[in-house]
């Protein structure tokens, strides 16, 4: 069966395209470092649709909120309230302390150890297909009382979450009003408001405070901006036009057994540092595109004062493209500056 949207619900693989994200800015230096990336393939869960806002970027693709799968239990961090039973298993993976496997209904799930992890999921642009529908007859999904499962469980997870995590700050906020007494310094109000709200730093839902210590842990930054969002706080709509260019555009195939191996499907943990990794070429590319212009502008501004209508007639001349399109200036002056 061929569809022209992407299938709900649907469990999927999906490849970032770093590439095609930094095409539009034009600047040789942020092609070059997204050329270096090798992104690999990641197995999801089609998680919600994102209505497109006015003012978005235009493309063949679709805006969703997609969740990571794994292939072991929740990465457990005390200090951010995440346990290792933070997760629910997909059956046939039977191994949880106390929940019930998912079952995909459409058709078996072809993978044996699988999990979807709680306070895990990412924002992306699902790129439309070349032959311009979707290929889902080897889709398999959960039907709507699945759905309704999984959210359940990952609500009861937030609960529990922000439980353990303010559990964590008072005892790190009291541990802080003692020392304070301890050193002789006076405890009131105001410093044990500051002791508590930096007892435990905040961090974006669904990242540890530190990676694993074992082989193959990725850190992810913490700026929200720059990480992976929690399933919880997903809205209907995305936020201002400008910060849907740092979403992934990522290639998508329903045929799990085609693009994915049960041996070697990666962790979601790498997915968010490939997904930060370009989100910084982006940010960095777009200070040199505005530092830049600014420079561009402050020169003609003080050639037009300093030589007279002979100078701005030049400028005409020779710049005007580069007037109407700023990036041009910066991929023209950089173009010599990429490292071979």
């Amino acid at each position: 069966m061929m569809n022209l949207l992407p299938v709900l619900n649907s469990y999927a693989v999906i490849r970032m395209d770093p590439v095609a994200m930094v095409a539009d800015l034009q600047d040789p230096i942020a092609l070059a470092e997204a050329r270096k990336m090798a992104p690999k393939k990641y197995l999801v869960y089609l998680q919600a649709h994102i209505f497109r806002p006015p003012g978005a970027p235009q493309g063949p693709w679709h805006y969703f909120v997609v969740s990571p799968i794994a292939t072991t239990m929740r990465c457990e961090d005390r200090a951010q309230g995440l346990t290792a039973d933070m997760c629910i298993p997909i059956f046939p993976n039977m191994d949880h302390p106390s929940r019930a496997p998912l079952r995909s209904t459409r058709r078996p799930f072809p993978f044996p150890c699988c999990y979807h992890w709680s306070h895990a999921a990412l924002k992306v642009r699902l790129r439309g297909p070349s032959a311009g529908e979707y290929d889902v007859r080897n889709a398999c999904g959960l039907e709507s009382s699945g759905h309704f499962v999984l959210q359940r469980t990952v609500s009861e997870d937030r609960i529990r979450r922000s439980a353990i995590r303010e559990a964590a700050e008072l005892s790190g906020a009291e541990a802080s009003a003692l020392n304070s007494c301890r050193n002789g310094r006076s405890g009131t109000p105001h410093a044990f408001e500051m002791s508590y709200s930096d007892a435990s730093p905040r961090r974006v839902e669904g990242v540890p405070a530190t990676p694993p210590q074992s082989g193959g842990g990725h850190s992810v930054h913490d700026d929200p901006s720059l990480s992976p969002i929690s399933i919880e706080d997903v809205s209907e709509t995305p936020e201002e036009p400008n910060e849907l260019d740092i979403y992934p555009i990522v290639d998508i195939w329903y045929d799990l057994e085609a693009h994915m191996n049960p041996v070697e499907i990666p962790s979601p943990m790498e997915l968010f540092e490939e997904c930060r990794h370009i989100q910084q070429i982006i940010r960095a590319a777009c200070k040199r595109i505005e530092l830049f212009s600014a420079f561009a502008n402050n020169r003609r501004s003080s050639r037009g004062a300093n030589s007279g209508s002979r100078d701005m007639f030049d400028g005409a001349a020779r710049g005007r493209s580069d007037r109407a399109n700023p990036r041009r200036t910066v991929r023209n002056w950089l173009v010599n500056k990429v490292p071979s």
